[in-house]
């Protein structure tokens, strides 16, 4: 799979859209004070229908470095245990489903923490931040696969 900024795709939208952070001194998560961006990535491979997200998290006082990368799919963990079609695929699926740190891509001292805010006001935050992700794959998708829109419950056709 190759994955692609949805800011290269749709930038009005992930402008107005992407989610931030702000943490002040004190904040209860083992991370300095700073806002923290978590840039959104898509599957970009044609037809591929994963339902997941790559978080690439940064902090505002440094946007160059990225801290942390974190995988979520928001499907029940059942999707993922049917979507994979590999060997140790079941095994997989409660990483794919995530929260989790990406394990192929470069994590900061920091990532463990950032993991963790994502679990916590990110990801557990109103569904309405849930639905905004599964919109943006939605966006992301259609222009990747030549598409105006593909519902969330729709599966593509596979080759």
């Amino acid at each position: 799979m190759s994955f692609r900024m949805f800011h290269e795709i749709c930038p009005e939208i992930a402008f107005r859209e992407t989610r931030s952070i702000t943490l002040p001194d004190n904040s209860g998560y083992d991370l300095p004070p700073d806002g923290y961006a978590f840039w959104e990535m898509y599957c970009s491979e044609a037809g591929c229908d994963c339902r997941r997200v790559y978080f690439q998290v940064i902090a505002m006082s440094n946007p160059c470095v990225v801290l942390a990368s974190i995988s979520w799919g928001w499907e029940p963990l059942a999707f993922y245990r049917q979507w994979g079609h590999y060997p140790g695929a079941a095994k997989d699926a409660k990483m794919m489903k995530g929260p989790a740190l990406a394990l192929l891509s470069k994590q900061s001292a920091l990532a463990p923490a950032l993991l963790e805010l994502a679990k916590g006001p990110l990801l557990s935050s109103p569904e309405e931040y849930v639905e905004r992700i599964k919109r943006h794959y939605t966006l992301f998708r259609g222009k990747i696969d030549g598409r105006k829109e593909r519902g969330s419950g729709e599966r593509a056709p596979t080759t």
